[in-house]
């Protein structure tokens, strides 16, 4: 029977971490601009509540303001208080952009491994 644990280096917090970042700029440029709604929406990418606390998407979204590629400001919240609510600058996109092109890369390197992966065991299945 072949082992099927996951390697060490597999599902680190810190593997996803990037492509916690690529959705929360996703997020931004679709127009979800305040935390709490990013938080619900990061379910979509499967980042949901256990994977991404308040903690760390704040801290991430001050990063981007401090690197450029974000903007926040204070909104009126309607009845509640008041809110920050983000929007992606042109750098943001365009880093965006660049995340975008490098994981198309990267799924397509991806497939073609696991498709050479099933390739090989299906003919080793056979012997």
């Amino acid at each position: 029977m072949i082992n099927r644990t996951v390697p060490a280096d597999c599902g680190k917090p810190h593997q996803g971490q990037k492509l916690a970042e690529v959705a929360i700029l996703i997020l931004l440029l679709q127009g979800v601009a305040h935390g709490y709604a990013m938080l619900e929406a990061l379910d979509q990418f499967d980042f949901g509540p256990d994977k991404m606390n308040a903690s760390t998407l704040y801290r991430t979204l001050r990063r981007f303001e401090q690197e450029g590629y974000a903007t926040s400001a204070w909104e009126a919240g309607g009845q509640g208080p008041k809110r920050r609510v983000y929007h992606i600058t042109d750098p943001g996109k365009d880093y965006l952009v660049q995340w975008i092109d490098a994981l198309k890369v990267r799924r397509r390197r991806i497939n073609l491994m696991i498709e050479t992966y099933e390739r090989n065991e299906s003919v080793s299945q056979q012997e």
